[in-house]
């Protein structure tokens, strides 16, 4: 009788639980968003625009909680226009940084 009480209660407890849990550890782990646009060079503009763009958005969804209660992070990288290294930081954010997902790829050279 005890026992059947104590797992009917345990994921209320839980639920109660693990958000302090998550803020003693310093939060939940961002979702990581790389961006790749050209910041210099003759597209600045545009990329500069794009950039702050993303700014803006990430600072609105993370004023309410984030996404699924995750904050978003950008990683910004500037290819200058130039494809190869537009490929270098594609590859970089990917496989050294982990970004979740990657915005840009403009002057990669990618189809």
């Amino acid at each position: 009788m005890m026992m059947s009480r104590w797992f009917r209660f345990a994921p209320v407890a839980f639920a109660l639980v693990a958000p302090l849990m998550a803020a003693s550890q310093g939060g939940p782990k961002p979702i990581r968003i790389g961006l790749v646009f050209p910041l210099t060079s003759g597209s600045s503009d545009m990329g500069n625009s794009a950039r702050v763009g993303a700014q803006v958005a990430v600072n609105e969804i993370n004023q309410v909680g984030g996404y699924l209660g995750r904050p978003l992070e950008l990683v910004v990288r500037d290819d200058a226009a130039n494809n190869d290294q537009g490929l270098k930081h594609a590859e970089e954010l990917v496989l050294k940084e982990k970004v979740t997902a990657t915005i840009g790829f403009c002057n990669t050279g990618w189809p």
